[in-house]
């Protein structure tokens, strides 16, 4: 299959392709980017061309704003010393990388490292647009701008030092007053959307919300409705039967929206809310019975939650005050007494926190492993993520039964 007009729009780092672009060039390389540091030097690295085939066109000034000035000169400086040719052209604004004078990608990331850590989007053409008006504005450019060379270089390094180190020192401390503020506007968005979901949680009773969970259930019993109990049988293993009353049932047979079936895996572990509480549990689904139902589970493998790998503990709690049905313990190693727990209520559409979050025991870094969690509560769709693995997920080889 070809490749398709579309594959050249890149929403993410680009520079795979530019090294790839560089290393393939046969005639010439050219880099337009206002900011640069020493990821150009090394990418320019690449071209097997001599270096009087490569080029760069920068904009010199500190008018144009980049964080690291200092480390933009000396970027400057090693390329001038490997023979590269570096030209300056004012308020240069483009990032365009140029191939053989015909081949171009362009977008808005900086040829920096700091632009390979940022959200950015890039056009890599597979078009020659070597007799294009684009090119030829980019020759004019690059016919306007003025040949740097490096004793330029070395006086702006001697005679600007003192500035450099006083504009860095004030722009990290803008950058670190900036954090504080929004640290604090995201700790209060958490807090708010916290209570939002508490009160959320605390407005209807577990049995309205089993009820509302059945109505808007997507899937439905591929029979009529099986009225069942539990026995327990061996309460300390938490081992029970669900008895069925109805002959020819089939609890492994579901009808999906579409009105086709849907075979649940015989003797296989699923998510359930058991009624009248609205209890959660993973249950053993035979055809005719429920042969198992697990009051929690130890995950043996770390999930991934925001930036770090925990372990989760989940209990699933029935004759609580609060109506929690879940709670939920983080911590770095498997079946740690020590982590950072959460009380929560799933009634079949989402879980929500019933109380504030608590640290177990004294883990080690207690503050980074709240902070771990409640970034991802932050994030809707992380958080939505964590709760899939917790309560969403048939039941593998990585959990075992919590006793």
């Amino acid at each position: 299959m070809g490749k398709s007009a579309y594959d050249e729009f890149v929403a993410a780092d680009i520079y795979p392709k530019w090294k790839r672009h560089v290393a393939a060039a046969a005639e010439s390389v050219r880099v337009y980017s206002p900011y640069l540091d020493r990821l150009a030097v090394d990418l320019l690295g690449n071209s097997a061309l001599g270096p009087e085939n490569v080029a760069v066109v920068t904009d010199l000034s500190p008018e144009s704003g980049p964080f690291d000035y200092r480390g933009q000169l000396l970027a400057i400086r090693r390329l001038i010393s490997r023979g590269i040719e570096v030209r300056s052209l004012p308020r240069l604004h483009a990032k365009v990388l140029l191939v053989d004078g015909r081949q171009v990608t362009l977008g808005s990331q900086n040829f920096t490292s700091y632009g390979r850590r940022s959200k950015e989007t890039s056009l890599a053409a597979d078009t020659d647009l070597g007799a294009s008006t684009f090119v030829r504005i980019l020759n004019e450019w690059f016919d306007e701008a003025v040949l740097v060379d490096g004793d330029l270089v070395d006086r702006l390094l001697e005679r600007l030092e003192q500035p450099m180190a006083r504009a860095r020192e004030a722009i990290q401390d803008l950058i670190n007053s900036f954090g504080d503020v929004e640290r604090s506007y995201r700790s209060e968005v958490v807090r708010r959307r916290f209570e939002e979901h508490l009160a959320q949680a605390r407005l209807r009773s577990p049995a309205e919300a089993l009820r509302a969970a059945a109505s808007k259930s997507r899937f439905s019993a591929g029979q009529a409705v099986a009225w069942a109990h539990l026995d327990w049988v061996e309460s300390r293993e938490y081992m029970s039967l669900l008895l069925a009353d109805n002959r020819g049932l089939d609890l492994t047979n579901w009808r999906s929206p579409d009105g086709s079936n849907v075979r649940l895996e015989h003797l296989k572990f699923y998510p359930a809310l058991l009624g009248p509480d609205g209890r959660v549990a993973f249950v053993r689904i035979a055809e005719s019975r429920i042969t198992y139902v697990w009051r929690g589970v130890l995950w043996g493998a770390p999930q991934r939650i925001g930036p770090r790998n925990l372990y989760l503990q989940d209990t699933f709690l029935d004759g609580q005050e609060d109506d929690a049905n879940v709670r939920v313990e983080f911590s770095w190693e498997p079946g740690s007494q020590d982590g950072f727990g959460l009380r929560m209520r799933f009634d079949g559409e989402a879980a929500l926190p019933v109380a504030k979050g608590h640290i177990i025991g004294h883990p080690y870094w207690p503050d980074i492993l709240r902070n771990t969690v409640m970034e991802a509560y932050e994030d809707a769709e992380s958080w939505d993520g964590v709760l899939t693995r917790i309560s969403a997920q048939e039941v593998r080889g990585n959990v075992q039964v919590i006793s």
